[in-house]
């Protein structure tokens, strides 16, 4: 499904729409409240999947969260 939803719009306008998106989720966070950014996260996240899935970028994504969670020895 991913691959058909790149594939239909393209690879370079779903890359701008992630931009866009983002700056979306930086004004939510700023000026909205916590349902907004959700939204917005959620529509982030979804972007993220998409081209992810279509570079073949999904193993390395989540190796990032788990390096980005995962806590750090002390």
């Amino acid at each position: 499904m991913q691959q058909q939803i790149i594939e239909h719009y393209g690879y370079e306008n779903q890359a701008q729409k992630l931009i866009e998106e983002l700056q979306e989720l930086q004004h939510a966070i700023i000026y909205e409240g916590e349902e907004k950014v959700k939204e917005e996260m959620a529509d982030v996240l979804n972007l993220i999947e998409q081209i992810s899935h279509y570079k073949h970028w999904e193993a390395d994504i989540y190796k990032v969260c788990l390096l980005y969670t995962s806590p750090s020895p002390r």
